[in-house]
């Protein structure tokens, strides 16, 4: 009965040191395809890369793996997609995110600008001014830069951008209008547009 009992356990002790059962339990693991930081013009085009996911029992388990989240590219913002999955033991894996950014590509010309102006005309200059614009890239249309409305232009303006080409288009007086410029250097810029005596100049400089 004694060497019955040792018998015994030593069985129980082999079961407890099974190299198979100590991997048990283990908990798998997301790998994300591609960059987790991810940019996307508005108005474009996003491709899911997807993840993959293995676990050391179950062994490739990429097809449980589960997506969330979305990525609207009709409108400028941040996004995230998240990756989950479970193995077979109903171990769940750490969450994977990707960052998708969804971007005006004219979105370097926002902010504030120091604004020179000047209107000429057949019978003589204006008087130049000075006045600060802030520019805003539009969220649901690419290349589309936002310019506030002034004491000269109280409507709605606008640029279209084409680095270095700059369409302006306004209304004045129930009247549109459209107007040229250029990009002189990373951001500063110069437009050229008809005014209701001649025609202005107003150089843009980033502050």
């Amino acid at each position: 009965m004694k060497n019955f009992s040792i018998f015994l356990l030593l069985v129980l002790i082999l079961c407890a040191c099974n190299p198979e059962d100590s991997q048990t339990n283990s908990v798998p693991v997301i790998s994300i395809n591609g960059s987790n930081e991810t940019t996307v013009s508005l108005q474009g085009q996003y491709s899911e890369q997807g993840a993959t996911a293995n676990d050391i029992e179950d062994g490739d388990i990429t097809s449980n793996i589960v997506i969330s989240g979305s990525v609207n590219t009709q409108y400028a913002d941040l996004y995230r997609i998240y990756y989950d999955v479970i193995d077979s033991d109903g171990n769940k894996a750490a969450q994977v995110t990707r960052n998708v950014k969804v971007k005006n590509d004219a979105d370097y010309l926002d902010g504030y600008y120091n604004v020179s102006f000047q209107m000429t005309a057949s019978s003589g200059n204006g008087q130049p001014g000075t006045r600060i614009d802030k520019l805003e890239s539009s969220k649901t249309e690419n290349n589309k830069v936002y310019i506030p409305q002034t004491n000269m232009i109280p409507s709605s303006k606008y640029l279209m951008v084409s680095n270095p080409n700059l369409q302006l288009i306004y209304t004045n007086n129930n009247i549109n209008y459209n107007g040229t410029g250029v990009i002189n250097s990373n951001t500063n810029f110069t437009l050229v547009y008809p005014w209701t005596w001649g025609t202005m100049n107003d150089v843009y400089v980033k502050q």
